[in-house]
């Protein structure tokens, strides 16, 4: 997988485990901090029962209109503070402790008063022993009441002190979960950085082997004329070092001249740089070695080009064409090499430009697996140039034979398994009897839904959703493909199996491709005697159907 999208995979779960451990952190800090106040307000009300309870006390000893006073001050605060905090309970055992507090301060108002009413009343005075009688019965009714509501309270208080210590439980666990995920992701990304940096030493040593073990000398140069890679090939046809010729300016090291007029031959590669086309050098052209001697040469010059399809640089293959024979197979003999090299050359060149940068910067990972992505597209594009080309030429023909459809499917699937993990996708697959057999050609078959099903995972959007579905109906099958992506515009629905057309509702450098895959589908759909069409729109779910007959009936 390309090293930046690792690591955009890693920030997007960095930030997505991190919004929910936040979030959750977030919740239990209001929990605790609510749970607090509920807490701290409970005793609070404690507190005044109990000063309360004092108070009655005080006045039933001595009759002190200073305990009566504070008394009746402190039961107003009292209900107050209940009457102002009875939002924050709201669990139903909370409510149902709070009701009894309620209960309990209402009634010892009326009882408090009624044992004013005893020490007060000129009747009572009148009575000692009654009022004596009057006054220890409501004196304990007051005492048992303010202990139903202390009682009660000290419970209510009690649960909010054990939410309190599990709401900081919580948060010392989620603190601790926060850097235990913080350090597996620095331990996962160490490992894919070295993982990648082995990976790019193996590549470096594959390249270099590539590059030294071809038999013509290529060389690269970038915008300003200096050479950026002179191969072993090179080094043995001009004498110039590696050493020598890397950094230095072309024409201090590579005299190419044109036989007869002595005139300095740079054109091909001028007009490459220029127009992004390939271009050979003329016939009757010599190198001067580093020794003074001269060899006839024949080379070409290819673009070098970014990621962005910007030139920056020109790739330069050469050979000696000292014998006849060389210089009538030049041409064929380049368009070998082209076929069996440039890849690989072009990769190699990649590479090791981007371990020259790196030299300057060590992490500078991420244009060597972009340069590695591009070159795959370019052998991609190959293969399905070569597919086009054979298809256009009738050199392919069914081989009917009987499949067995559950294991096809499979087969297909197992190709994607990757590529839809690592998309998140949702696929569904179709129920099929693992009996269930069909007459048809099973590779050209596998072809036609390998091609929709990457079409499906390339243009679809992250967690989106894949569904297959397989029908029989008049001895005939009907593949349903569809995806959640991106959609196809009406503008685009007439163009859409034309060779090399992509639309542009997407960014075309994040999503490879060369506009062949439905154009190569169609041509294998008709060559099953089947048809191909689609139903979409911008932005909305797109559904490929396939029809083909089914041979075992």
């Amino acid at each position: 997988m390309n090293i930046k999208k690792i690591f955009r995979l890693i920030i997007y779960f960095v930030i997505f485990a991190f919004l929910i451990l936040g979030t959750l952190i977030l919740f239990s800090l209001n929990n605790h901090q609510r749970s607090l106040d509920k807490a701290r307000k409970v005793k609070e009300i404690t507190i005044i029962i109990f000063q309360r309870r004092f108070l009655a006390d005080e006045y039933t000893t001595n009759q002190s209109e200073r305990a009566k006073s504070q008394w009746i001050s402190k039961q107003a605060t009292l209900k107050k503070e209940i009457e102002e905090n009875e939002h924050l309970f709201q669990d139903e055992n909370e409510k149902e402790l709070l009701e009894k507090i309620k209960i309990s301060v209402n009634t010892s108002e009326e009882i408090f008063y009624q044992v004013i009413h005893v020490y007060e009343d000129p009747v009572s005075l009148s009575n000692p022993e009654l009022q004596k009688v009057n006054a220890a019965n409501f004196t304990g009714q007051l005492g048992v009441n303010a202990q139903e509501a202390i009682s009660a309270s000290t419970t209510l208080e009690n649960i909010n002190n054990m939410i309190v210590a599990d709401n900081f439980r919580k948060i010392v666990f989620l603190f601790l979960s926060s850097f235990l995920i913080l350090f597996v992701i620095l331990a996962a990304s160490f490992k894919v950085i070295w993982r990648n940096a082995s990976e790019l030493y193996k590549q470096k040593v594959q390249d270099s082997a590539i590059l030294n073990g071809i038999g013509d000398g290529v060389f690269v140069v970038d915008r300003a004329w200096n050479i950026l890679l002179f191969n072993k090939s090179a080094v043995d046809l001009t004498g110039w070092s590696q050493k020598e010729a890397i950094g230095s300016p072309l024409r201090d090291i590579l005299k190419i001249y044109n036989e007869s007029d002595r005139k300095e031959k740079f054109e091909f590669i001028e007009k490459t740089m220029i127009s992004g086309e390939v271009n050979f050098m003329e016939n009757h052209t010599i190198l001067i070695r580093k020794d003074g001697s001269e060899i006839p040469i024949g080379d070409s010059a290819a673009p070098f080009i970014d990621e962005k399809g910007k030139i920056i640089g020109v790739i330069v293959i050469f050979r000696d064409l000292t014998h006849k024979q060389e210089t009538l197979m030049l041409k064929s003999d380049f368009a070998y090499a082209s076929h069996q090299l440039r890849t690989p050359v072009t990769k190699a060149l990649w590479n090791l430009e981007s371990v020259l940068k790196s030299k300057k910067d060590s992490a500078d990972y991420e244009p060597i697996h972009d340069a590695y992505n591009a070159i795959i597209s370019i052998s991609k594009l190959s293969d399905k140039l070569i597919e086009v080309s054979t298809l256009d030429q009738d050199r392919i023909f069914p081989n009917l034979s009987e499949i067995n459809l559950f294991s096809l499917i499979e087969e297909v699937l197992r190709n994607f398994k990757d590529e839809i993990a690592e998309k998140s996708i949702e696929f569904e697959s179709p129920e099929i009897s693992k009996e269930k057999n069909i007459v048809s050609d099973k590779k050209i078959l596998t072809r036609i839904l390998k091609i929709l099903i990457e079409n499906a995972i390339i243009y679809n959007k992250p967690y989106g959703k894949i569904s297959l579905d397989i029908s029989f109906e008049n001895k005939e099958i009907l593949f349903r493909i569809t995806d959640s992506g991106i959609g196809i515009k009406d503008e685009f629905k007439p163009l859409i199996f034309t060779k090399f057309f992509r639309g542009s509702n997407f960014n075309t450098t994040e999503i490879p491709g060369a506009g062949l895959g439905l154009h190569i589908c169609k041509a294998y759909v008709h060559l099953l005697s089947g048809t191909i069409w689609f139903e979409s729109e911008d932005g909305e779910d797109t559904t490929f159907f396939i029809k083909i007959p089914d041979g075992s009936h």
